[in-house]
């Protein structure tokens, strides 16, 4: 791959460790590209945007899993945000002002600022990405304080907590759930989920059923 810098590599960190491979110059789209679209916007992409589009945009994982990422043509503006992202059921979209600050815009025409940086954000995403949209996709039947002796014992880190979403990474393996205002598991749905094929002592031991 060409020298990345250090938002490029963060993005190329997380990208590998849940795909389980190395990225190639093919994963990204390419510099010309993304000229021609700053061109037709006249204004140039956040540096954080155009990154990811280099490091993962054509990554289907990341881009299209779940959630839809723009395609560099699609980009546009709107009520003075640059479209990047839209739900998956067209409820809702999310745009970038020129200061950097990530805002979801609904349908009904209501805007909130999420009070994100657009890195930590896309960071987010990558993993979120991932979280609704694996191919690899169980619940897990244990209860939260066994799980928690599990994160401590396997050695999972906490890679997104954000609202009611929080998220933990063990190698090419994510579990997530959403937690109610007390932080307990919402109805006790914990999800572990892989874009590599989980073996069955995982499976064991986390007991996991396929959903």
């Amino acid at each position: 791959m060409t020298q990345l810098n250090k938002q490029n590599i963060s993005y190329q960190t997380i990208a590998e460790s849940l795909l389980g491979r190395a990225l190639t110059a093919q994963d990204g789209i390419e510099q010309s590209v993304l000229d021609q679209t700053e061109q037709r916007l006249e204004q140039a992409l956040p540096t954080e945007l155009k990154n990811l589009y280099q490091t993962v945009g054509k990554v289907p994982q990341f881009m299209s899993a779940f959630q839809l990422f723009a395609l560099p043509e699609q980009l546009h503006i709107k009520d003075g945000l640059l479209v990047f992202l839209e739900e998956n059921q067209g409820v809702c979209y999310w745009g970038v002002d020129q200061q950097g600050k990530v805002f979801q815009c609904d349908e009904d025409g209501s805007s909130y600022n999420l009070e994100f940086d657009l890195q930590s954000f896309l960071e987010l995403m990558l993993y979120y990405q991932v979280a609704q949209g694996a191919e690899f996709s169980y619940c897990s039947n244990l209860l939260d304080q066994e799980l928690a002796e599990l994160y401590k014992e396997d050695g999972w880190q906490q890679v997104g907590n954000y609202d009611d979403l929080v998220i933990y990474q063990l190698k090419n393996y994510l579990i997530w759930y959403f937690k109610d205002e007390d932080n307990n598991v919402l109805e006790d749905m914990v999800y572990f989920v892989s874009l590599v094929e989980i073996p069955e002592q995982i499976i064991v031991k986390y007991v996991l059923e396929e959903i």
